[in-house]
């Protein structure tokens, strides 16, 4: 799989998934695993949490070759470019 695609594949995902609390969304694939990292300003609702994992099902169900995957998140107002990243950006707010 390219790196175009799993882009294009997060971004619709994240049509209907997106929150304002989302600051930077990375990922990255590695032996057929996906993680997933997003980076929030405040603590998560059950419903935003839901919604992340739910964006990590839809990447996942889009590629045959991704068997598993886990999505994490951070919760942190500090400077976005001191935040762990994976591989592939997916979104960073401006600053």
């Amino acid at each position: 799989m390219n790196d175009g695609l799993l882009r294009l594949s997060a971004q619709k995902a994240l049509l209907y998934y997106l929150f304002p609390k989302v600051r930077m969304i990375s990922m990255d694939v590695v032996d057929s695993f996906l993680h997933i990292l997003f980076i929030v300003s405040d603590e998560l609702t059950e419903d935003e949490k839901d919604m992340i994992y739910t964006v990590g099902g839809q990447i996942e169900g889009d590629f045959l070759e991704i068997t598993d995957r886990r999505v994490d998140y951070v919760v942190s107002k500090d400077n976005i470019d001191e935040q762990p990243q994976l591989r592939l950006l997916v979104l960073a707010q401006f600053e």
